[in-house]
């Protein structure tokens, strides 16, 4: 079974955080990561406190070696503040990738 790669994620600046006044970040910017047997499903979030809204990017990533490449090179061009990764399963990571400076 193969998953498509999303090479187009979408782009939105959302509206304010909150409507209850200011929300203290412990990241400005973060990428979530859903770990599944064959997709990663991932979300970019920075928030931008000039206008107090939040910048949100979705993209889904195989698990092929050339896949994976591409994610993290999708990471790497972000450059979040930190990375978290989820999994319901038992997955089990074969090589560590580290992604640029």
């Amino acid at each position: 079974m193969s998953h498509s790669t999303n090479m187009s994620p979408t782009n939105e600046v959302g509206k304010p955080l909150n409507n209850h006044g200011p929300v203290r970040c412990l990241y400005n910017s973060a990428i979530g990561v859903d770990v599944h047997a064959q997709l990663l499903v991932c979300c970019f979030q920075k928030h931008l406190p000039e206008t107090n809204q939040l910048l949100s990017e979705q993209a889904q990533f195989g698990t092929s070696n050339s896949q994976i490449k591409q994610f993290v090179d999708w990471v790497s061009r972000h450059k979040p503040e930190i990375v978290l990764m989820e999994s319901t399963g038992v997955y089990c990571l074969a090589r560590t990738a580290t992604y640029g400076s």
